[in-house]
């Protein structure tokens, strides 16, 4: 019996929409505190965030699917269409996994075959430095 509810459990805290919504909240007070360090501790001016606006965003993205889960939640027809966009996507990832390796190994390729020489012998160029 004291299985089952542990079993029940891990499979609640690891459902997807769970995990959303614990990323959202987490991110969201990440965000607050980086936040008010950044204004008010550090005081720094808005040109040297580059680490917050992409905290940011990562942030936002989670709220808006939280929102989603929301609407998911209200309207039958959309649960459907969510659900089905997530098992789209749950079956295409190995494909992208594939791909992404694909594209990474014959870049390497090109870049190994069209690289001058120059950059192999140590020129210090600013070709050679930027790739």
């Amino acid at each position: 019996s004291l299985f089952q509810i542990s079993t029940r459990a891990r499979s609640y805290f690891l459902s997807f929409w769970n995990l959303i919504d614990a990323m959202a909240v987490l991110l969201a007070l990440a965000s607050t505190i980086v936040m008010r360090s950044y204004f008010t501790i550090l005081e720094t001016g808005l040109e040297e965030t580059t680490f917050l606006r992409g905290l940011l965003a990562i942030t936002t993205g989670f709220l808006w699917l939280r929102v989603l889960s929301l609407l998911k939640a209200i309207n039958i027809q959309l649960a459907t269409f969510v659900l089905a966009i997530l098992q789209i996507t749950k079956d295409i990832l190995w494909f992208c996994v594939i791909l992404a390796t694909l594209v990474v190994s014959f870049s390497q390729m090109f870049f190994t075959l069209l690289a001058p020489a120059s950059c192999a012998a140590g020129d210090s160029s600013e070709w050679c430095k930027s790739t």
